[in-house]
């Protein structure tokens, strides 16, 4: 009927004969060593499910593309033949048969990457072994170095979620255990923290995304050093302490482009509970679990993280805040090889911090800025701005800071 041998980005050609009555008889597979059968039969169950030529290609793209992203497999490529031996034939139904020949994916992976975020770049080292188990496992290896705030190792393993109890485009369970030393300059403090987290993502379609995640983690807080002069507010949180808590993110994401979008938008919602831990023989730690906000990638024209209450040079955060963004980009006015990933844009954010969520949080001290500047795109992943901001409105806490401003990092208001 119709073929097609390629890689991940190749889709199987349409034909003319979309309406075209077929069954699927039998879905093959050569190439495997080490993927077990049972998650194969569940991820092309859909194939079956089809009634016309135009839903097999259509749903054997989307079972490859899965498969892909569960890294079962490095290469694959399809082939669409009509059945040899149909067990029941009928003159107005043409019976098929599938064969997807694979090339599995290697036992062990890694490399050494970068990244950005929070204004500051970093170098990563990742091992990792995908499929380990056969049904789309990882365990992964990996240490971050930044050149400014932080530096981690941790171990990680994670496990997709094929038959969820929910609607789901895909859902994962991961599992790390990690140590990461934190230096927070803002507040006069350096963090360690040892400890692991659970964590279940359930993408529900291409917009909608939960992550829920238990965090228990043994925290050691001490003086950025001795010559900094750190607050007696924020002396008085160091040491040892515990935290557990678990929190809920909630994210829809309607955007065209995740750094450069030209239409839609994006909300986020994060709630968490914390305090499990009531024993007296560990001090509770409240300073750090406060919100900090303020910087050249969520509200502008204010230093990093100096928004809100401080107490010398240090800044206290609160427990709850807001933040939102609105953003016109152009393209440049001449046409140059860099048009794809440089957008001029304009902006204006506003934003807030409370103790506690009430009404008055979003009607008084409410922080505003604007401003004009350039946007970069690095990978699709990465953002790089240059603006220019002046802020409308702030309160005789904050550290605002008029003129130009650079921010480099993933997360962005």
């Amino acid at each position: 009927m119709a073929s097609d041998e390629g890689n991940r980005g190749d889709d199987i050609q349409t034909v003319s004969s979309a309406d075209i009555r077929t069954r699927v008889d039998a879905v093959h597979f050569d190439g495997l060593t080490r993927t077990k059968h049972d998650i194969l039969r569940e991820l092309v169950k859909p194939i079956f499910e089809t009634r016309d030529i135009g839903e097999v290609i259509q749903q054997t793209n989307k079972v490859r593309q899965r498969f892909h992203e569960l890294g079962l497999f490095r290469n694959i490529s399809v082939s669409i033949e009509e059945a040899k031996s149909p067990p029941i034939a009928d003159p107005n139904l043409s019976n098929l048969a599938i064969t997807f020949d694979v090339e599995e994916t290697r036992r062990y992976a890694g490399g050494i990457f970068t990244s950005a975020g929070n204004n500051d770049a970093s170098v990563i080292l990742e091992l990792r072994s995908p499929n380990l188990l056969g049904r789309g496992e990882e365990i992964q290896g990996r240490f971050e170095h930044s050149w400014k705030y932080f530096s981690s190792w941790s171990t990680s393993f994670s496990r997709p979620l094929i038959k969820p109890l929910w609607p789901s485009k895909m859902s994962r369970f991961d599992i790390t255990i990690l140590q990461a030393t934190k230096d927070a300059p803002w507040s006069g403090y350096r963090q360690l923290d040892r400890g692991f987290f659970a964590d279940l993502n359930i993408q529900q379609n291409d917009h909608h995304h939960h992550l829920i995640r238990w965090d228990s983690t043994w925290r050691y807080l001490t003086a950025a050093s001795i010559d900094t002069d750190t607050s007696f507010k924020i002396r008085e949180q160091l040491g040892h302490s515990l935290k557990s808590s678990l929190s809920h993110i909630y994210t829809f994401d309607h955007r065209d482009h995740p750094v450069l979008p030209t239409r839609g938008f994006m909300f986020k919602l994060l709630n968490e509970y914390a305090g499990f831990h009531k024993d007296g023989g560990v001090s509770e730690c409240t300073g750090f679990r406060q919100i900090l906000l303020g910087g050249p990638l969520n509200l502008r024209g204010f230093h990093m993280n100096r928004i809100g209450p401080h107490n010398k040079n240090s800044a206290l955060g609160a427990n709850a805040y807001w933040v939102g963004g609105l953003h016109a980009y152009l393209p440049l006015p001449f046409r140059n090889a860099f048009n794809e990933c440089l957008r001029v844009h304009g902006f204006l954010n506003a934003g807030n911090i409370n103790d506690k969520i009430d009404l008055q949080m979003f009607q008084q001290n409410v922080r505003l800025s604007a401003g004009i500047g350039l946007v970069m795109s690095f990978g699709n992943k990465v953002r790089l701005e240059f603006s220019y901001c002046i802020p409308l409105r702030s309160d005789a806490n904050d550290k605002s800071q008029r003129g130009l401003q650079y921010g480099i990092g993933i997360d962005y208001i």
